[in-house]
């Protein structure tokens, strides 16, 4: 394909704008995404992506738009976490969650709004994302994600992120992806505390669960959704593309109120 007609050059890159990526996915009847990949192994820039390909190159671009990454729970973590992964250019998202934003949810949750209370909380990312990145294909389920729909929920996906708000799920959740080896990123906060880790192989949800659980009734600020939210999309850019030292097999714990973070090894 004979893409130089549709870019131009800005700085040091040749870029392509998301009308000329429309217009090449139009006219060789493909999707938005599958043109943005077509012009990253031709070393074109989706303009949209300049500040990503600087910092995590071509080929992690391309990694990121090839991958289908699963979203449980589209509340505080689940929907800062779509936010994040939408603007990065993950290729395809599925989101899980069954419920409705109600008032009380204003205070974290990012796509929780004072019109949409009442509303599906997976429509409502679903419609956000498209407005962030229409070249990301989505996929919902209404549903409450447990063991007897994982297998629908993350079929063919590359990778989980954990944004559940229950340990019986979790623990479900975690021994599935092990025995599918699916990667799964996990977060969960509470007051200003917050906790993230990366598990392939080595459970690890089991072990911090069995011992501790984190309280119901702790706060939930939206300084700690974030920067919890934040940090797992950052372990989903590692573990996708390759690039850094992921969290696997172990545990971030930081307090963003007194300046804390520790490591937990569980290998």
């Amino acid at each position: 394909m004979w893409l130089e007609g549709y870019s131009q050059s800005v700085d040091d890159m040749e870029i392509v704008r998301m009308e000329s990526v429309r217009l090449f996915a139009q006219e060789n009847e493909m999707s938005v995404r599958l043109a943005e990949i077509e012009f990253l192994k031709q070393m074109i820039v989706p303009y949209r992506y300049v500040g990503n390909v600087r910092f995590f190159g071509m080929d992690g671009q391309i990694k990121l738009l090839e991958s289908k990454v699963c979203v449980i729970g589209c509340g505080g973590l689940g929907g800062t976490i779509c936010e994040v992964l939408s603007r990065l250019g993950i290729g395809r998202l599925v989101l899980v969650d069954p419920d409705t934003f109600e008032e009380h949810n204003l205070n974290r949750q990012l796509m929780c709004t004072q019109e949409n209370i009442g509303k599906v909380k997976v429509e409502c990312a679903k419609e956000r994302i498209g407005r962030v990145n229409s070249a990301i294909e989505v996929q919902v389920h209404g549903v409450r994600a447990g063991k007897d729909n994982f297998e629908t929920v993350l079929a063919g996906c590359n990778l989980c992120m954990d944004a559940l708000d229950n340990v019986t799920t979790r623990l479900d959740l975690e021994k599935y992806c092990i025995k599918n080896e699916i990667p799964l990123v996990h977060g969960a906060i509470g007051d200003a505390q917050y906790q993230i880790g990366t598990i392939v192989k080595t459970p690890i949800l089991r072990k911090i669960f069995s011992k501790e659980q984190m309280s119901a009734s702790a706060g939930n600020p939206s300084p700690t959704v974030t920067v919890c939210a934040a940090m797992q999309a950052g372990e989903a850019v590692k573990v996708l593309t390759g690039i850094g030292e992921k969290l696997d097999a172990r545990l971030l714990l930081g307090n963003w109120m007194y300046v804390d973070c520790d490591v937990i090894d569980f290998e």
